[in-house]
């Protein structure tokens, strides 16, 4: 049995259209809801606490956590006034700041196994940058400096 859903995605399909126009594909990775059943939108509008509002106005409950990065909810009070007071320091610099290190020495005084930490800026640019990191990391500890790389892959 079958179910029509009757949601309103009129903006949604709008701005799809647009977006075609000016976005390979129309979208790309893993923002792109073309592979998803029908009715799914495109375009989220605001989120707040568990919930999401498409750009129609159709609410959803956000069991993907935005992919992970928002496991306490959308709008955390807490959160947000810990990221605006760190924005108010500096938002975009040409180096770390202190909270890197100290992120750091709260990973691997948390994680038993864990004798350094690393981050990696975008993994959705370059997605083996952190795993190419991590497995060297280990390589140079170990003095054993060896890499293989097939054509295009980075090393």
């Amino acid at each position: 049995m079958s179910t029509v859903d009757a949601r309103p995605l009129a903006a949604d399909a709008a701005l799809r259209a647009r977006a075609a126009a000016v976005i390979p594909g129309g979208m790309y990775g893993h923002q792109n809801a073309a592979p998803l059943p029908a009715g799914f939108p495109q375009f989220m509008a605001r989120g707040l606490g568990a919930r999401v509002w498409d750009v129609d106005g159709n609410e959803y409950v956000d069991l993907m956590c935005s992919y992970g990065p928002v496991i306490v909810g959308h709008h955390h009070r807490k959160i947000d006034a810990a990221a605006r007071a760190q924005q108010e320091q500096a938002d975009c610099q040409n180096a770390p700041s202190p909270r890197m290190v100290e992120l750091a020495e709260a990973l691997t005084s948390t994680v038993a196994h864990a004798d350094w930490a690393m981050f990696a800026k975008s993994l959705l640019i370059k997605p083996l940058a952190g795993v190419g990191g991590c497995v060297r990391l280990p390589s140079v500890g170990a003095g054993a400096v060896r890499f293989r790389s097939g054509r295009g892959a980075w090393s």
